[in-house]
């Protein structure tokens, strides 16, 4: 075996690991949704309450569009979904969140199941991607009953 092909081995093997151990790191946030109802009917509302825990010993700082945090969030299920708010302005607040402590937002979103679904249990997740985090990170999932 040659020299070169020697290097390119030990490479891939020993960067592996680290490679790895990026990936595998446990986020420094938990994402947590809950619905006030697990009974909806199609088109019918109900609010999701979103928060973000902190799982570090540091304080975490975030930026969070003032008015219409909601483009933050993203659902798992193009059937379960919001209106978008429109807020004038791209004003953003810091949001600091002590260690091992919950932020809540605001508001609850007020979302619902579209009518095209026929199913009689939608599930989906709650996403939240700021750009401090870099991708998006996914709540539990969340189990609807449909009620025609």
């Amino acid at each position: 075996m040659s020299l070169r092909y020697l290097i390119i081995f030990a490479v891939c093997f020993i960067g592996l690991p680290i490679l790895s151990r990026a990936d595998d790191r446990s986020p420094a946030v938990r994402i947590i949704a809950t619905a006030d109802y697990t009974e909806v009917h199609p088109d019918g509302v109900f609010d999701v309450t979103l928060s973000l825990k902190n799982l570090t010993n540091a304080t975490l700082k975030i930026q969070v569009p003032e008015g219409d945090w909601d483009r933050l969030w993203r659902s798992s299920n193009r059937h379960v979904t919001w209106d978008a708010w429109t807020v004038d302005g791209d004003e953003e607040t810091p949001v600091e969140i002590p260690p091992h402590q919950t932020y809540t937002f605001p508001k609850a979103l007020e979302m619902y199941v579209d009518d095209t679904v026929k199913e009689s249990h939608v599930e989906f997740k709650m996403g939240f991607k700021a750009k401090s985090f870099g991708k998006t990170l996914w709540s539990d999932s969340i189990t609807l009953e449909v009620i025609p």
